[in-house]
């Protein structure tokens, strides 16, 4: 989940946060595994990345084919593992690599970001948020990704996007998505 937050250069937000609640879901292989032993872990730390999309099919940005955002903030991260004594740098590498020893995982991240796109420039606040929760042989995940900004030529910007997926006995029986972008300057 989290490799996806850190690894997204060539995606738009959508696919970001689509990405990210279908890969936790997929983390946890089945409804009894919430049985095992768990132990958790909570921590936090800082943000400062910058993703570029392209403009190829299925890579494009939010105000323009090709864009470059920056974040800079702070996350916190809850985890459920089945393992004990793990260092945070070891839950990070587990979440990145979707290691079936996570079997919960809440994220939260917020702080500013920097939008260049088709010549203009956006800045603002941003939140965004993954987290799920299974109940016998039902799971359920949610994600979402929220900004307001401001544009060089004075446009509001606002972001919002919301992603649900509902599995029953591990397969897939609900995916909602929503995205919403306005205030994107045209020329």
């Amino acid at each position: 989940m989290i490799g996806l937050l850190r690894s997204l250069p060539r995606r738009s937000v959508r696919v970001a946060v689509a990405g990210a609640v279908t890969a936790m879901a997929l983390m946890i292989s089945s409804p009894a595994d919430a049985a095992r032993s768990t132990y958790q872990y909570s921590f936090s730390g800082s943000v400062d990345r910058s993703e570029t999309a392209t403009g190829e099919p299925g890579d494009t940005g939010l105000c323009s084919p090709v864009e470059t955002i920056t974040f800079q903030g702070k996350f916190s991260v809850h985890v459920a593992a089945t393992q004990p004594g793990l260092s945070d740098d070891e839950v990070l590498a587990a979440l990145n690599t979707n290691d079936p020893i996570v079997v919960r995982a809440h994220f939260i991240e917020r702080g500013s970001f920097t939008l260049q796109a088709g010549g203009h420039m956006y800045t603002g606040q941003y939140v965004s948020s993954f987290g799920g929760q299974i109940n016998s042989r039902t799971m359920v995940f949610r994600g979402s990704f929220s900004a307001t900004g401001k544009s060089d030529a004075g446009t509001q910007l606002v972001i919002h996007f919301s992603g649900h997926a509902t599995f029953f006995d591990g397969a897939p029986r609900i995916s909602k998505e929503h995205l919403r972008v306005t205030g994107c300057v045209t020329e």
